[in-house]
């Protein structure tokens, strides 16, 4: 959770261990994707991603734990970090789920700058630093105006062709393309037509 003026992270408690995180913005979302990327090994992935989230966390600290207990130190990790909780707009409604941290680079980039003057490139930000500001992007910035979209739902009295031009963006934007597929497009179709017939 953000607080103002406490930047200091809470120690999260494993195996009667603790371990402090070192939640910086590049730090969580280097972890991130590196998780998911297959050309590296399993072992390799969780190892890298655990010293970059852990300060302090050494060989001797990554060769003592097996590789179950990696897992779940990273599960308790992102856990405690909890970026989908914390990256909330005041509203209660969830930006990580109309946002992509890797499609969406640009775009974020572009509005971290734009709005704040902050080069993620080169400026340091704490992971709950970040979150609070990507939940505050104001209007005007590309980012903003994708997240909308991408949340915006279809209203029913809509005509066909205004519903048709939302789905349009919709399909330009969308994170998982859904909607871009033609089955599940006129799935959608069915759906809008249900609406506007009752």
């Amino acid at each position: 959770m953000f607080r103002l003026g406490i930047q200091t992270q809470e120690p999260i408690p494993f195996n009667k261990n603790t371990y402090t995180a070192n939640p910086t913005f590049k730090n969580v979302i280097k972890s991130s994707l590196l998780l998911k990327d297959p050309a590296i090994s399993e072992a390799a992935r969780i190892n890298t991603a655990l010293f970059l989230l852990l300060k302090r966390f050494s060989f001797y600290r990554a060769n003592r734990l097996k590789q179950p207990e990696k897992i779940a130190l990273l599960d308790k990790i992102f856990e405690a970090l909890n970026p989908k909780g914390n990256c909330e707009k005041a509203s209660g409604e969830r930006v990580l789920q109309v946002l992509s941290l890797e499609k969406d680079a640009g775009l974020i980039y572009g509005g971290f700058l734009q709005a704040y003057g902050i080069n993620l490139h080169k400026d340091e930000l704490q992971w709950s630093e970040f979150c609070a500001l990507i939940s505050a992007l104001p209007e005007g910035t590309a980012i903003y105006n994708v997240m909308k979209i991408r949340a915006m739902e279809i209203p029913a009295n809509l005509s066909a062709e205004d519903a048709e031009k939302i789905y349009a963006l919709k399909r330009t934007y969308s994170l998982d393309n859904d909607v871009s597929t033609p089955e599940n497009y006129q799935k959608q179709l069915e759906k809008l037509f249900e609406k506007l017939a009752s």
